[in-house]
This record gives C-alpha cells, structure tokens and sequence, in this order.
C-alpha cells in the first residue's frame, strides 16, 4: 500500500511539473514563475516536481522489486 503511495504521489509530481510546459492545461497556479535557489543555480518548480516525480517512481519500482519472493 505505501508503494503504490509512492508510486501515485511520484506520477502526479511527474504529470503537474510537465504540464506546466503546455498551456492548452490550465494550472492553479503557475510552475515556472516559482523558482528555487541552490547556491548559484536558479531552478523552476516545475522541474523540481519533474526530478521529484521521478525519483518517487523509482523508489516504488525498486521496493517492489525486492518484496517479490
């Protein structure tokens, strides 16, 4: 159950950060205007919810590889 959490939280992570790039999709509010700063590089929400995503994903795959018998 907490793998498909995961699993679940880390798509729609994935699916808002890239939707962001298309915008036939109207948002609540917009990505790409909300920015982070780690030192001197300068990142989007939207790709930080992209990188996110897909390390969720990940991390599900990889425990529910290993609580196969």
């Amino acid at each position: 159950m907490i793998r498909s959490g995961i699993f679940i939280i880390g798509l729609l992570m994935l699916l808002v950060g890239g939707a962001a790039n298309y915008p036939q999709i109207p948002l609540p509010f917009d990505s790409t205007e909300i920015t982070f700063t780690l030192g001197t590089v300068v990142l989007s929400l939207n790709i930080v919810l992209v990188v996110g995503g897909v390390f969720l994903i990940i991390v599900a795959w990889v425990f529910h590889k290993l609580a196969q018998p």
